[in-house]
């Protein structure tokens, strides 16, 4: 049945934030800086820190939450 499959895929998600504790490194009334695995890229590039401005993270942690 493919709504169960669904169900199933997207439970698996809906549970977690937009980003773990673990991943933050810093956050104040300029912006939030978190590290993230960029899979595009191979070894010890993958590992990739971003700043987003407090609005942009919330949109795009919304956003991202949303899809599912």
């Amino acid at each position: 049945m493919p709504g169960q499959a669904v169900l199933a895929y997207s439970s698996r998600y809906t549970h977690r934030g937009a980003i773990s504790n673990s991943c933050l490194i810093a956050f104040d009334e300029t912006g939030t800086t978190f590290h993230y695995k960029d899979y595009r890229r191979d070894g010890c590039d993958r590992q990739q820190v971003m700043t987003l401005a407090i609005h942009e993270f919330i949109v795009s942690s919304t956003e991202r939450d949303a899809a599912f």
